[in-house]
């Protein structure tokens, strides 16, 4: 009986201590932190790229540059870095009206910083495909909303 006690009191401690470290790893869920950030994060994304769209469709510059950080740094294949949020409206003023369809393909990250990584298809407004390709994405919370921090992009 003795030799049965022992090997049980260990296992029991090991599955203790295993628990308290899941635990400190995972919430209460049992998910871990990060995972339920960067999936809240991903949803507010999905809206803030729904509505990035609706203003490059009216071609509206301003709204466009709205969501981006004012340090944002837009990395464009073939052209220098254009860096800040006036820039970067600049850019949007010069490009006009267009359409441009984001798939977000994985978010993840920490609470107040996620990359994401998508697919874009980029249309004229009159829906002629101009351009298909994939980006990454590094949002940044800044006063409670996300914004773009950095954006780097490439087509197919």
């Amino acid at each position: 009986m003795k030799k049965t006690i022992l090997p049980l009191i260990v296992l029991s401690g090991c599955l203790v201590l295993a628990g308290f470290t899941a635990k400190d790893q995972m919430g209460i869920t049992g998910q871990s932190s990060q995972q339920s950030d960067a999936e809240a994060a991903k949803k507010e994304i999905a809206l803030i790229n729904s509505r990035f769209n609706e203003s490059l469709q009216k071609g509206d510059a301003k709204g466009i540059a709205s969501v981006y950080t004012t340090d944002a740094k837009y990395m464009a294949p073939n052209h220098p870095a254009i860096l800040g949020r006036d820039k970067i409206e600049e850019l949007y003023n010069r490009i006009g009206e267009t359409d441009l369809v984001v798939s977000t393909v994985d978010v993840w990250g920490e609470k107040n910083m996620v990359t994401e990584e998508g697919t874009y298809t980029l249309k004229t407004n009159n829906g002629a495909q101009v351009e298909v390709g994939k980006y990454l994405a590094l949002w940044k919370k800044v006063d409670g909303k996300w914004k773009i921090f950095r954006e780097c992009y490439n087509a197919d």
